[in-house]
C-alpha cells in the first residue's frame, strides 16, 4: 500500500459521518491488543485553544528530554501533521505500514469511522516508537470522543469551552462542558483555562469533585508583563518570563494553559521557556506576508470569532482589512458573520475543499448584510484579494482550518503580490 492509497483509505470513512461513541474504537483497540493501555498521556479538551496547547505541551515535554509524541486535528500542512513525535512528523510509509496493518480488523466493525481509524493508527504508532507521554487532542467533545479509551491521563486540561457542534454536544454551556468534562478521571488532575463562563467552570468543578480529582483553576490575575506582536506573544505567568512565536491575544490563556499544566507535572522551568520558544501552529492567526500583512487564522465558531475581532482591534488596529472567507455548513454561520464580517472592508466568500463545506453563495448572502461581499472559487477570490489589499492593508483568511489549509502553500509560494 502507498502513502496515497492509505489517505484514500482512510478518507473513505468519511462516509459514515461522525457517530460519537466508544464501543467501535474499543472494539478496534481490543483487535490490536490495546496499545493506547502501555501509553502514558495529557489529555486536552475545549472548545478553543485545543492545538495551541497541545502543540506548546509537546515542545516543552520534548524540551524537558522526554520522547513526546502529539496526536490533532485537523490538520493545516499535511495529513502527516495529524501524528508527530518530538516535533517530527510520521513518515509517510510508516502510516502506509500502519494503515495496511489495521485495515482488515477496521473492516470488521461496521461503519468505523475516519476519526476512529485515525485515533487507532495513532496509539500503535506511539507506543511502537516508545512514547514516554503523548498529548492527546480529543477531535469532538470528550465522553464519547474516541481518544476517551485511555487509562487515566497524567492530566485532563480543559481549554476555554464556548458554543459548538450543538447538533452532538448539547445546546448550553452546561451541556457541552459536561461532554468536555467526560476526560476527568477519578483521581487524576485536572487544569481549568482561565476566563471559563461561570457555568462551565461550576460544571468543572463539579465533576472534578465527583471524580476527587485535584483541580487547578487558572486566573487571569497570574499573568503580568504581556507583550503582543504579529509574530509573537512575550508575558510572565506567576513569576515566569516567556516568549511564544504565536500571534494573538486569545494565545495569552494557552499560554498560561500550558505552562500551568507543565508545572504541576513539575516540568523544569528552563524547559518550559525553551519548548515555548521552539512553539509553531500553522493557521492560527498565523503571519504569513508582511507587505502587506497576511493573516491566516482558522477560528470556525463564536469563540474564536470573538478571539480573532479582539486580537485584530490589539493588533492591527485602522488597517483596512481584505478578507477571504469559508466555512462548514453545519457551524454557526450567522454568529460568526455577525462578529467578524463588520470588521472587513470587503469580503471574499469562496468553499473550502471539503464534503460539509458552505456553498459560497450562501456565506455571500449572510456576509453582503455587514460589507461588500462577492462569491468567488478560490482562485478568484485570491487573484481579487490581492489587488484589492493595499500596501498597508492586512489580508485576512478565515472561516475555517480547511479553507486555509487550502490557502496556506499558494500563499506561502506568493511572491510580492500586486499592491495598490
Amino acid at each position: 500500500m502507498t502513502y496515497h492509497q492509505a489517505v484514500a483509505a482512510i478518507n473513505n470513512r468519511q462516509k459514515f459521518g461522525i457517530k460519537p461513541g466508544l464501543e467501535r474504537i474499543t472494539k478496534l483497540l481490543s483487535l490490536l491488543g490495546n496499545p493506547q493501555d502501555q501509553c502514558e498521556f495529557i489529555h486536552i479538551a475545549g472548545t478553543n485553544g485545543k492545538g495551541s496547547v497541545a502543540v506548546m505541551l509537546q515542545n516543552i515535554l520534548t524540551a524537558s528530554g522526554k520522547k513526546t509524541g502529539l496526536f490533532t486535528s485537523p490538520y493545516v500542512r499535511s495529513f502527516t501533521e495529524r501524528f508527530q513525535i518530538d516535533g517530527a512528523e510520521i513518515d509517510q510509509g510508516e502510516l502506509a505500514t500502519l494503515t495496511q496493518e489495521i485495515l482488515p480488523f477496521a473492516d470488521q466493525i461496521p461503519e468505523l469511522t475516519e476519526f476512529e481509524l485515525i485515533t487507532a493508527i495513532a496509539f500503535l504508532w506511539f507506543t511502537r516508537r516508545g512514547c514516554d507521554v503523548t498529548v492527546l487532542e480529543t477531535g469532538l467533545g470528550g465522553r464519547l470522543d474516541s481518544t476517551n479509551v485511555i487509562k487515566p491521563p497524567l492530566a485532563a486540561v480543559i481549554t476555554p469551552v464556548s458554543m459548538d457542534h450543538m447538533d452532538v454536544l448539547g445546546n448550553t454551556l452546561e451541556q457541552i462542558a459536561r461532554e468536555k468534562c467526560g476526560i476527568i478521571k477519578r483521581g487524576g488532575l485536572v487544569i481549568c483555562s482561565a476566563g471559563q463562563p461561570f457555568q462551565v467552570q461550576a460544571v468543572i468543578a463539579q465533576t472534578a469533585a465527583q471524580t476527587n480529582s485535584r483541580l487547578i483553576t487558572l486566573s487571569e490575575n497570574e499573568i503580568t508583563d504581556v507583550s503582543l506582536q504579529l509574530d509573537k506573544t512575550s508575558l510572565t505567568i506567576t513569576g515566569l518570563p516567556v516568549s511564544v512565536p504565536l500571534a494573538g491575544r486569545f494565545q495569552i490563556t494557552n499560554i498560561q494553559t500550558a505552562v500551568s499544566t507543565a508545572l504541576a507535572l513539575g516540568i523544569p522551568p528552563d524547559a518550559i521557556t525553551k519548548g515555548l520558544r521552539q512553539a509553531r501552529h500553522p493557521a492560527r492567526f498565523e503571519l504569513l506576508h508582511t507587505n502587506p500583512v497576511v493573516i491566516l487564522d482558522g477560528a470556525h465558531n463564536q469563540g474564536g470569532a470573538l478571539a480573532l475581532k479582539e486580537t485584530l482591534a490589539a493588533l492591527a488596529p485602522g488597517k483596512k482589512i481584505t478578507a477571504i472567507m469559508g466555512m462548514l455548513k453545519d457551524k454557526d454561520t450567522e454568529t460568526i458573520t455577525s462578529i467578524l464580517c463588520p470588521l472587513f472592508d470587503q469580503v471574499f466568500c469562496t468553499q473550502p475543499n471539503h464534503p460539509r463545506a458552505l456553498a459560497k453563495e450562501a456565506l455571500h448572502a449572510l456576509c453582503v448584510r455587514y460589507c461588500k461581499s462577492e462569491a468567488l472559487n478560490q482562485q478568484q477570490a485570491l487573484k481579487s484579494a490581492f489587488a484589492q489589499t493595499q500596501k498597508d492593508g492586512l489580508l485576512l483568511v478565515c472561516g475555517s482550518l480547511y479553507l486555509c489549509a487550502d490557502l496556506r502553500v499558494p500563499l506561502t509560494k506568493s511572491a510580492q503580490p500586486r499592491q495598490k
